[in-house]
């Protein structure tokens, strides 16, 4: 079991998880410790906006490491349906590749339908494993409506 305090983040672009962003500056403040980044955008190459972060704790109920998904943001097109595509890879082989139908899923700040203009603040937790193995991690989120386009994305590169 690797201790969280082992975790270094990757910064490749000067985008990512320790930018100084206001919500880097949120999560420092209230004491979390990050593990990514919610984006407004699917594009990497065109200008993007910081909407959240991807936080972890442990709970020592259940005694496991918890995530938190974070952000607040207006939706910039209409949802009646869509996708959310999970990838997440390990030392870059890909272990988990699943489109998920946005309005089916067990989300509770958010889902169908979202409304062009609508303010939307997302608090989701999820569970990670257990035992985590040493390594590279990348994992990313991206919702897609029934069209296609991207309402936005969340990114994650972790060396363990």
């Amino acid at each position: 079991m690797v201790d969280l305090s082992d975790l270094k983040f990757a910064d490749g672009k000067g985008d990512g998880v320790n930018d100084g962003s206001v919500w880097d500056k949120w999560v420092i403040a209230n004491g979390l410790r990050a593990i990514g980044d919610i984006y407004d955008s699917c594009d990497h190459n065109g200008v993007r906006k910081k909407i959240g972060k991807i936080v972890i704790h442990y709970d020592p109920t259940e005694r496991r490491v918890i995530g938190t998904a974070v952000a607040n943001f207006t939706a910039k097109v209409n949802l009646n349906g869509g996708v959310v595509h999970v990838v997440a890879q390990f030392q870059g082989r890909t272990l988990y590749d699943v489109k998920h139908n946005v309005c089916k899923l067990e989300a509770t700040s958010f889902g169908c339908p979202m409304h062009e203009g609508q303010e939307l603040s997302i608090y989701e937790p999820f569970k990670l494993p257990k035992y985590i193995p040493k390594g590279n991690y990348f994992a990313s989120a991206k919702l897609l409506n029934e069209e296609g386009i991207c309402l936005g994305m969340t990114e994650s590169n972790i060396n363990l």
